[in-house]
This record gives structure tokens, C-alpha cells and sequence, in this order.
């Protein structure tokens, strides 16, 4: 597993470690500023004014290790598709200023990837799954431009959305998101032992495959509805006017704990599991069902409407 903090260099190295020495590496470089010609992965001229509603940039030898650095500049320009093929290694993309009517409609990459935008638009991005088992890394941190859809398959994920709503976002491997200001619609990852950030803003829907999931909703966060599969999660609900509507959590051994003045969740479902529900320093969750297993309650200084438990035994501690 690759950890996030690595950055991309790191990963680089360890990814090319992995597939072999006797393997040759070729490096990209181009730079699209809405005027200037430059090359695809092949040394073929790209044109903006002829070539740019669909730009394929394929590996030359599928055998060889193929870095690609993008650099984004310039205003008023837009393009299609802008895609890499399933097994280019590495993808670097990066926003070299913050012109305004950049646009690309479909963005597809490879095995790797590191995508760092200020004010470039893209309606889609896609990561590719890992080939031959290797393990991948892809990176995304959105800006001030608009995004409509992500969906990251590599080994680890990391998503950082930025000042504008994002309506989908979603992961499949060991992933951390972390929600910007802009808000988001609906956040989906897979299995894995993921990690959803949310503060000072708002997520309509976040849905946890299995795994050891984690969930921090900090001061100003208001997320409608959180559904975690089976696992050991850890909610919290820290800060002023942080808040989960519903959330509802699979069977295993879950950590619930809503902290803070105004801090609540207003309905909390959990599985089957030894689960620890704890409210501090004025948060509360106004409705607790439990499942079957050994589960401690704490109550703040507000009032609870509802605790519920099934077969097992159960612990309330009140203030």
C-alpha cells in the first residue's frame, strides 16, 4: 500500500522499483496554452485549430515507463476528450496559472497520476484500475474551477475538491476525500479502509463500501446522510454547528462521537457489534439504535429523544 503522504516522486520511484530495472523510461513534456502547437506521446504535433475536441496521448511501447508532464496555461481554450490509454504509468497535470475558460470535457488517465488544477474546468475525471497487479496512486486537488464527476480506481485515492460543488465523487481502493468549501453531491467509495473529511461545508450523501472507514465532520460541516458497510468506523462530529442528519453504520465494532456545542447527529443507526456511542461537552445524537453485542452509551448535558438497543447488553452513562 502507498501511503498519501508520499508525494509523487516517491511514488514514482517505488512504482518503477516494482515493474523492473530492464524497462526504459520515457518523459512527456508539453505545455497547452490554448495557442502554441505541442506533442502527444508519439512526437505527433497537436493543433489547436484542427485537433482539439479529442487528444490521445498513448504510450509509444507498452513495455516501457512513460512519465507524462502537463502544464496548463493561458485563457479561452477548451478541449473534448483528453485522454491517456489504461497503461501509461505516470500522469502529471498541473495549473500553471489561474486563466479563466480553460475547459476539458473528459479527462482519462493512466496507471499514476497527479492532478493539481487552480481554475481549469473538467467536467469528468476518471482514473484507471491497477494492471498486472501493481500497486497505483491517484491524486486529484481541485481549485476554483468546475467539476462535475470523479472517479479514481487506483490502488489509493486522494481527492481534495476545492471552492466549487463537485456532484459525484467515486473511489475504489484505500482512499481519503476530503470536501472543500464548495460542497459536494454524492460521495461513494469501495472497499477499503477509507477516510471522508468534511468541515465548513456540506455533502448530501456519503456511501462507505466495507472496510475500517472513517468519517470527520468538523465545525460547519452538515452532511444529510452517511451509510457505512460492514467494519470498524469511527465517526466524529466535532465543533460548532457540525452535523450528520442520518448516519448508518454496518455491523462491526464502530466508534461514534459527536463533541462540541451544536454538534449532533439526529438519527444514528449501527449494526450487529461491541459499538461505543460517546456525547461531549454539549453534542448530542437524538436518536441511537444499537444492534446485538456489548455497547456503552454517554450522554452530554442535552437531551436524547430515543436509545434503542437489541440482544446484548447495553451501558448508558448520563451526565
Amino acid at each position: 500500500m502507498i501511503c498519501p503522504q508520499k508525494n509523487f516522486t516517491q511514488r514514482q520511484t517505488e512504482y518503477s522499483d516494482a515493474l523492473g530495472a530492464d524497462m526504459a523510461d520515457i518523459t512527456h513534456n508539453a505545455t497547452l496554452d490554448g495557442v502554441n502547437d505541442y506533442l502527444d506521446l508519439n512526437g505527433n504535433t497537436i493543433s489547436w485549430n484542427n485537433n482539439s475536441f479529442f487528444v490521445g496521448m498513448f504510450e509509444p511501447v507498452s513495455s516501457d515507463i512513460t512519465t507524462s508532464n502537463l502544464l496548463l496555461s493561458g485563457s479561452n481554450w477548451d478541449i473534448g476528450a483528453l485522454r491517456y490509454g489504461s497503461r501509461t504509468d505516470f500522469i502529471n497535470i498541473t495549473d500553471l496559472d489561474a486563466g479563466s475558460n480553460r475547459y476539458i470535457e473528459y479527462l482519462a488517465l493512466g496507471q499514476n497520476s497527479n492532478v493539481d488544477l487552480i481554475s481549469t474546468n473538467v467536467g469528468f475525471i476518471r482514473g484507471f484500475s491497477p494492471r498486472d497487479g501493481n500497486v497505483t496512486t491517484h491524486e486529484v486537488t481541485l481549485g476554483n474551477g468546475n467539476t462535475d464527476f470523479i472517479e479514481l480506481f487506483g490502488t489509493s485515492n486522494i481527492v481534495t475538491t476545492g471552492s466549487r460543488f463537485v456532484d459525484s465523487i467515486v473511489t475504489g481502493g484505500t482512499d481519503t476525500i476530503t470536501i472543500g468549501t464548495g460542497g459536494a453531491g454524492a460521495v461513494r467509495t469501495n472497499d477499503g479502509d477509507d477516510t471522508v473529511n468534511v468541515a465548513n461545508t456540506f455533502v448530501e450523501a456519503i456511501y462507505l463500501g466495507q472496510g475500517d472507514n472513517t468519517i470527520n465532520a468538523s465545525t460547519g460541516a452538515n452532511v444529510i446522510f452517511a451509510r457505512g458497510r460492514d467494519g470498524d468506523d469511527i465517526v466524529t462530529v466535532e465543533g460548532t454547528d457540525s452535523r450528520i442528519g442520518s448516519l448508518e453504520l454496518g455491523n462491526g465494532n464502530d466508534t461514534v462521537t459527536v463533541d462540541g456545542t451544536d454538534a449532533r447527529i439526529d438519527n444514528l443507526e449501527l449494526g450487529n457489534g461491541d459499538d461505543t456511542v460517546t456525547m461531549l461537552n454539549g453534542g448530542r445524537a437524538s436518536i441511537v439504535r444499537l444492534g446485538e453485542g456489548t455497547n456503552e452509551v454517554t450522554t452530554s448535558s442535552r437531551f436524547v429523544s430515543l436509545i434503542e438497543s437489541f440482544d446484548g447488553e447495553t451501558t448508558v452513562n448520563a451526565e
